[in-house]
């Protein structure tokens, strides 16, 4: 083991509640209401509709997709879509049921996906995505996450709430 005397001395990292990142999220983005896992031992694919309108755009430092209860889900996709103005970002069902439903109601999220401004997603031991000074992303003022959940097979029901939280930049990119 060596000298521990000449170990380096780090801390315990804590965490703030509801993030993994250093600081509390600028911005939340999570499912309307609760979802109601089944216990009913089968797999569901769904996906949930956020809509925002935070005004402005802002530079993405970091963001982390969370749930009230990640054991259940075997992964997460999301994709963040700007919207423009003349279209009603509240119209159509809250999620929809890719499993049970018919898939052809999907087609009422096609008004939000002109354009895609980030895609990602999360499985078990992911963490938070963070970016370098002067690279990232920007996050559109308006718009719709199309957040896609793969529930597991459980055995109780169970309430779900998940979404995504953002860290925004303090300055611009580019800028010193």
């Amino acid at each position: 083991m060596g000298n521990i005397s000449k170990a380096p001395k780090e801390g315990v990292k804590t965490y703030i509640e509801g993030t993994q990142y250093s600081r509390k999220p600028d911005l939340v983005l999570q499912t309307i209401k609760p979802f109601k896992v089944i216990g009913d031992n089968k797999e569901r694919f769904i996906v949930f509709k956020i809509p925002f309108d935070i005004g402005t755009e802002n530079n993405v430092e970091a963001m982390e997709f969370f749930s009230s209860n990640k054991k259940v889900i075997h992964h997460a996709n999301f994709a963040i879509h700007p919207v423009a103005d003349d279209i009603d970002i509240n119209q159509g069902a809250d999620y929809l049921n890719l499993t049970e439903d018919d898939r052809t109601k999907y087609s009422q999220y096609f008004p939000f996906k002109k354009t895609m401004t980030y895609y990602g997603g999360w499985i078990p031991g992911t963490s938070y995505e963070s970016y370098p000074n002067n690279f990232g992303w920007v996050m559109p003022k308006r718009g719709v996450i199309l957040l896609t959940v793969h529930f597991a097979p459980v055995s109780k029901d169970e309430d779900i709430v998940s979404g995504v939280n953002f860290f925004f930049k303090k300055h611009q990119l580019n800028e010193k």
